[in-house]
């Protein structure tokens, strides 16, 4: 806590989701916005800056939040009838998550809130809708379906409701803030490393352009790929020393289903890229084969050998495929002492599936408490846009030109970049080198 952090007394008369509600009140404390400028507590104390409180009426001399006691209910589940409304906060218009439509109304008031944020921001970083999602409604990878969740149904995906959210409050809260720059995080997922196309990979990818309807300029490059060449290999290029980014780059190690594509880890390309990410500054991260996201003897011996290979502790990691379940996998991370995950993002779309892109801590509903692994939101990924538009090259320029437009400000971008993406990008006509290295400029 800086020097000049604003005291800010919460009180409440929920005591049943005390621990729902100190752990939203963390987060605001820890988020990038707000850091070291607000602390919250419930000591009253003649040094305070603000009175704050949380309940279904207002108190005198004190700014009010009121408790809709919607999410904060006993045996809460039904996560479909409830609907975003707008709050307006200067330029900025913000969305609850309540039971009834409303027009719209000013977020902040006369000392009033006009909407329960608390409920809005655990229902979101939490990740309760997915916790919640009954087996009959799992998609075939066992797994809430995307065109299911809140923030995709409502078109509310393409923007960091939270982050925006954060930023109106430490206004309200009466700090001067001014939008920081949208931070960037380059993360590579390393799914294979060679591809030396043969008549049968090349016939494949020609009915598979054939049958998506996609550009036909695709089938001439599909079968002008010189045999004997390694598209994959592009780790030198790929993997940049710029101290300026975040940089991630994870590993699979293994895994023995369809969607898995082990390699030789003593093979030149592998040590050539090894020696170059560790030399470059690259968080080493694991990528934990499909299976593994239920099985935790699985998931630790591939650590074990993921650790050994690299030398040092692995504490990053990503599920391949983004395979992801509640409540195994988080605590699966948990137990085998991951300090930081990155699987939280969309595989058919790119956006904000946890509504912000900050790291933060997942919620333990069995012991309602936070996972102590940060969760680092994945926002972009390079499949999942080329999936979106169908690798058309003109879809895929607007997608990616109006998305970092319109998240210019007050977030992070965690982007992924599979080496053999590009490969497929170029197949395709879609200049994904070229977007790549604008990223670094």
């Amino acid at each position: 806590m800086g020097s000049a952090a604003k005291k800010i007394v919460f009180e409440h008369d929920l005591p049943a989701f005390a621990a729902r509600i100190d752990y939203v009140l963390r987060f605001l404390e820890s988020h990038p916005l707000l850091i070291d400028q607000i602390v919250f507590t419930t000591a009253s104390s003649s040094a305070t800056d603000l009175r704050i409180y949380y309940g279904p009426t207002a108190k005198a001399d004190t700014v009010f939040v009121p408790a809709q006691q919607l999410i904060f209910q006993e045996n809460f589940n039904d996560t479909i009838s409830i609907c975003p409304n707008s709050y307006s906060f200067d330029s900025y218009t913000l969305y609850s998550v309540e039971r009834e439509r409303k027009s719209g109304q000013p977020f902040f008031q006369d000392h009033h809130y006009t909407m329960d944020w608390i409920e809005m921001i655990f229902f979101h970083i939490s990740r309760l809708e997915e916790y919640l999602c009954p087996a009959h409604q799992k998609n075939s990878w066992g797994a809430h379906p995307p065109d299911a969740q809140f923030l995709v149904r409502h078109d509310l995906s393409q923007m960091p409701v939270i982050d925006h959210l954060v930023y109106c409050l430490g206004c309200s809260f009466g700090l001067t803030l001014s939008p920081s720059r949208t931070q960037y995080h380059i993360s590579h997922d390393i799914d294979a490393v060679t591809l030396q196309p043969s008549l049968l990979q090349k016939s494949r990818a020609t009915l598979g352009v054939l049958w998506r309807g996609q550009s036909l300029g695709a089938i001439s490059r599909i079968w002008a790929s010189v045999r004997g060449e390694n598209p994959y290999d592009i780790f030198d290029w790929m993997l940049r020393e710029q101290q300026d980014r975040q940089r991630s780059i994870y590993w699979l190690v293994g895994g023995q289903t369809k969607y898995d594509s082990p390699f030789d880890f003593a093979s030149p390309v592998v040590q050539r890229a090894l020696k170059w990410g560790r030399e470059r500054g690259y968080t080493m991260g694991l990528h934990p084969s499909y299976a593994t996201w239920q099985d935790q003897t699985t998931m630790e011996a591939e650590k074990h050998r993921f650790e050994q290979l690299v030398g040092t502790p692995v504490r990053a990691t990503r599920q391949h495929y983004l395979h992801f379940s509640w409540p195994e996998t988080p605590r699966i991370l948990e137990n085998l002492g991951f300090e930081t995950d990155s699987s939280l993002g969309f595989t058919d779309r790119i956006g904000f599936r946890c509504g912000t892109g900050f790291g933060y801590q997942l919620y333990n509903f069995e012991r309602e408490r936070p996972f102590a692994f940060t969760e680092v939101p994945l926002v972009w990924m390079d499949s999942a846009l080329l999936r979106a538009v169908n690798y058309q090259p003109a879809a895929f320029r607007t997608a990616w030109d109006q998305f970092l437009k319109d998240n210019s400000h007050l977030t992070q971008i965690t982007f992924n970049f599979h080496n053999t993406r590009f490969y497929d990008a170029w197949l395709h006509d879609i200049p994904l080198r070229e977007y790549f290295d604008a990223l670094w400029a």
